[in-house]
């Protein structure tokens, strides 16, 4: 390498440094390895490292430099951190994808092979000087810097836990003795700074966090669960709190609920049921607390409304035009306005963190409030959300969860009885009517079967519909009926016994499952 400088901070030939590097990471773990290729490798890593060490400020601001850094970090830990793209031009399924990244990003930074000595050597050397009060206050509120502290951190957190928390707490003391001002809360509000505040609630030691919270985020929770910003640290915090933490933190936030809903920060209540499930605690006063901010908790009847209000996330007033109805029920018309509103309201505007969220409390151990709620509802506001996006996840997931008995799903199926056609032909009722399908008793497919046999002509000419056909083996079940019955008491044997395999497995799985098909 005859010009190491330009090689990292040149803005086309760093690219090409960078691939290198990233080659050979991938060549120390390769089977076919030889003593001379991997004696190349370390002279050439040696060499980078010790161009970068030279000018480490110039370097770890540079937006090319910094990627090389992040390699540098990676290769000599034997880490590998998935890369985080920073864009501001990103579309909507890119945000989604990078929000999971960063929840990932810390059980995904694994060790990929024992380094060689002088690797550690220089690592030590590196985060040394990455860790100096100077750097860090440069780095922390810059968006070419700041992943640079993120990387430095997984990567300590993966291979020296000594390390990740001496790190951490020079990070935390760069925040608070800085020459702008700034107190720590500020930082959970920077555009930059506070994906490393993210991060550092990752890799913190329990006592730390306990700390942390304690010293700076007591009290503020619900300010800072407001923030546009601020919020995603937040949701970090939940995610990765302890036992003990979260019931701290959930109680504060609880208090305040309706106003983190009222500016649709969604994210923050998710996060709370998440936490709820792994835990198995405050589940009930969450659905409590939820019910009562979107105005469904007293009278007792209107609990049945739950689902829709939270699909839709509007409260009962919205949702209803309870002040259209007080003045219908002024003109005479008490029986129109106290019944008949209820059941001509239709579901529409349903929102995709609404049904996230739903999913999440028909996980929780009692179900039988939402899921009554989703019974109540009409055939047709049925229809409507088995054929919608975001609400057809919701149908799927009655039928699937292990904490909806048998006999609400019996009901739910029931009360799609003489819509069947319809679910057949829409792009997402046809993927709701599988899965209603494939968790359906003989006695019940017999009558799906049944109800579709007669617009089999009809679903055959349909693009969507023709798979009902396929699938539920309408000509069989018209035309060989003792096959049919056979071949589908055997499909049904053979799913129970995958699922006894797999169960487990599948409990574990399902949330990650369900947000992946979101997108």
């Amino acid at each position: 390498m005859k010009n190491p400088q330009l090689a990292c901070s040149g803005r086309f030939i760093s690219h090409v440094t960078q691939t290198t590097l990233t080659l050979a990471m991938t060549s120390l773990t390769s089977e076919s390895l030889t003593q001379e290729i991997e004696q190349n490798v370390i002279k050439n890593v040696n060499l980078v490292c010790d161009v970068l060490l030279e000018d480490i400020v110039k370097y770890v601001l540079d937006p090319y430099a910094s990627h090389i850094l992040r390699i540098m970090l990676e290769m000599l830990s034997g880490v590998s951190v998935p890369v985080k793209v920073s864009r501001s031009d990103i579309t909507f399924q890119q945000q989604q994808q990078q929000q999971q990244q960063q929840q990932n990003r810390v059980k995904d930074a694994k060790l990929k092979k024992q380094v060689p000595d002088v690797f550690v050597e220089l690592l030590h050397r590196l985060s040394a000087q990455l860790s100096r009060e100077d750097i860090l206050e440069s780095c922390l509120s810059s968006d070419v810097a700041a992943p640079v502290v993120e990387t430095l951190l997984l990567v300590s957190h993966a291979t020296d836990s000594v390390l990740c928390q001496k790190t951490c707490r020079q990070v935390l003391k760069s925040m608070q003795e800085n020459k702008d001002g700034k107190v720590l809360l500020d930082h959970c509000c920077d555009k930059f700074t506070s994906h490393v505040i993210q991060c550092l609630l990752m890799v913190e030691s329990e006592d730390a966090k306990v700390a942390f919270y304690e010293q700076h985020l007591k009290s503020k929770l619900v300010d800072l669960a407001v923030h546009p910003i601020a919020n995603f640290v937040v949701q970090t915090l939940i995610k990765h709190s302890s036992f003990d933490l979260f019931v701290l933190v959930f109680e504060e936030l609880f208090v305040d609920i309706e106003a983190v809903l009222a500016v649709y920060h969604i994210g923050i209540i998710s996060s709370l049921a998440e936490t709820c499930i792994k835990f198995k605690t405050k589940q009930k006063k969450l659905l409590q607390g939820l019910m009562k901010a979107f105005h469904c908790y007293e009278p007792a009847d209107r609990q049945t409304y739950i689902a829709p209000l939270l699909l839709t996330l509007s409260t009962y007033d919205v949702y209803f035009n309870t002040e259209e109805n007080k003045i219908i029920s002024t003109s005479g018309n008490d029986d129109i306005a106290a019944t008949d509103t209820f059941q001509i309201t239709k579901l529409e505007n349903m929102n995709l963190h609404g049904s996230v969220l739903l999913q999440k409390l028909l996980a929780f151990e009692n179900t039988s409030s939402v899921v009554s709620s989703i019974i109540n509802l009409s055939p047709d506001n049925l229809v409507l959300m088995a054929c919608n996006q975001f609400g057809s996840h919701v149908i799927d997931l009655c039928m699937t969860s292990m904490t909806v008995g048998k006999k609400s799903r019996d009901a739910i199926l029931m009360q799609f009885k003489g819509q069947y056609p319809k679910l057949a032909m829409d792009k997402y009722g046809s993927r709701t009517l599988d899965n209603l399908w494939n968790n359906s008793c003989l006695r019940q497919k017999t009558s799906i079967a049944e109800e579709l046999a007669t617009k089999e002509a009809q679903l055959n000419n349909h693009r969507f519909g023709k798979f009902a056909v396929r699938n539920c083996a309408l000509h069989h079940f018209k035309h060989c009926r003792k096959d049919w019955e056979r071949m589908q008491s055997r499909d049904t044997k053979k799913r129970k016994l995958f699922s006894d395999l797999i169960g487990d497995q599948t409990q574990g799985e399902k949330g990650n499952i369900l947000e992946k098909k979101m997108k």
